[in-house]
């Protein structure tokens, strides 16, 4: 059984009353690799299209409302080893591609590509910009006014920073947002009312095992970023959402010696002024980062985490005013390690993307599709 629902016994908060459950699952691809570079999943008209990049090139799935494949797998280009954004607008798949510069081939080739696909997924065009060194991972796409905003990581040996670009047509214009006396983490991007607005983590250089600082900008022109919180997680990952007319901050952190790292939810004003307290509603000690949505009336959150030796993703739906957290559903299988996962919603339901870890000796990575369904 590889769906799981919370149960006495388990590592479950027994206080917390389950309202949501997984359909069944369904198994999509498989690669050689040890790991996915990215997963994305984004809602369409006819379901959802799973996106995933892997040693072979960048793909895409279309999957029916249950998850299903609806055809066979395709590919998009080539692969996206630094990671990938998508969104759908007006049926057009919009996504943003990011592959850092080798060691063998420093390169002077654009790092970020944005391209357009139609609804049969035929590239309709792509915007090539900007330089990524080899450590740079993650990348943020939105549409922002008549185009787009992209942020992502420049990384490379003892530096990296946060360039934040804003795409009209042809027409790039990008700058730094982050600190460069520290090290800066993949971003977040969000819009609201027509504004910019990011959030990234920042650690010291060089420094090892060194408490992070959670950043936010709101990226009008000249605007500096301001600190919002110290984290002790070196990987806090933080994510904006917009929620009504404010936004909630999603991050990583361990603030107990006695607890495992835990996913934190905050709700911030449009000023990035910190509104009540920080609710903890997920383990997640897992080796990539979690994913946080706002759907389902509320707000969605998977983590890949850890029990007992195990890997696997454990999902939560809060409350848009934290007020509440359902029991935590468990994607789990005995001898499978779960450690990849990305979340779509359409008005009824959720869909997961898993992806399984590969091991030494073994078979590589494979992807499953699951819906989450939710009562409340």
């Amino acid at each position: 059984m590889v769906v799981g629902l919370c149960v006495l016994g388990t590592a479950c908060d027994k206080r917390r009353q389950a309202v949501c459950r997984f359909g069944a699952e369904h198994a999509l691809a498989s690669t050689d690799s040890a790991s996915f570079d990215e997963l994305s999943l984004v809602a369409t008209k006819l379901g959802f299209v799973a996106l995933y990049s892997d040693v072979r090139g960048l793909f895409a799935l279309g999957l029916d409302p249950r998850g299903a494949p609806r055809a066979a797998e395709r590919k998009l280009a080539e692969r996206c080893e630094g990671g990938f954004d998508a969104l759908i607008d007006h049926e057009t798949l919009h996504l943003a591609c990011l592959r850092p510069a080798s060691d063998a081939d420093p390169s002077d080739a654009s790092a970020v590509t944005i391209y357009d696909f139609d609804a049969q997924l035929a590239e309709q065009g792509a915007v090539a910009f900007g330089s990524a060194r080899r450590l740079s991972r993650g990348i943020a796409l939105i549409r922002h006014g008549a185009g787009f905003a992209c942020a992502y990581q420049d990384a490379g040996v003892g530096e990296s920073r946060v360039i934040v670009a804003e795409v009209l047509h042809a027409v790039v214009t990008q700058r730094v947002v982050s600190d460069q006396t520290f090290w800066a983490s993949a971003p977040s991007l969000v819009e609201q009312r027509g504004e910019l607005f990011a959030a990234w983590a920042e650690l010291q250089a060089g420094v090892a095992a060194s408490p992070g600082r959670i950043m936010w900008s709101r990226l009008a022109a000249g605007a500096p970023a301001l600190p919002l919180m110290a984290t002790s997680d070196p990987a806090p990952a933080p994510l904006l959402l917009s929620v009504g007319d404010d936004f909630a901050l999603a991050f990583r952190d361990r603030r107990s010696r006695a607890r495992k790292t835990g996913l934190y939810l905050e709700r911030l004003s449009g000023t990035g002024e910190r509104r009540g307290q920080v609710l903890r509603v997920a383990r997640a000690d897992g080796n990539a980062r979690p994913v946080v949505k706002a759907c389902l009336g509320g707000i969605v959150a998977a983590t890949p985490r850890r029990f007992a030796g195990d890997y696997f993703v454990g999902v939560v739906k809060v409350g848009n005013q934290l007020d509440f957290v359902s029991g935590e559903q468990q994607f789990y299988e005995d001898s499978h390690e779960f450690g990849q996962v990305a979340l779509a919603c359409d008005a009824e339901r959720a869909m997961l993307l898993i992806a399984e870890r590969g091991k030494m000796g073994q078979h590589g990575a494979a992807l499953r599709s699951v819906p989450l369904a939710c009562s409340r």
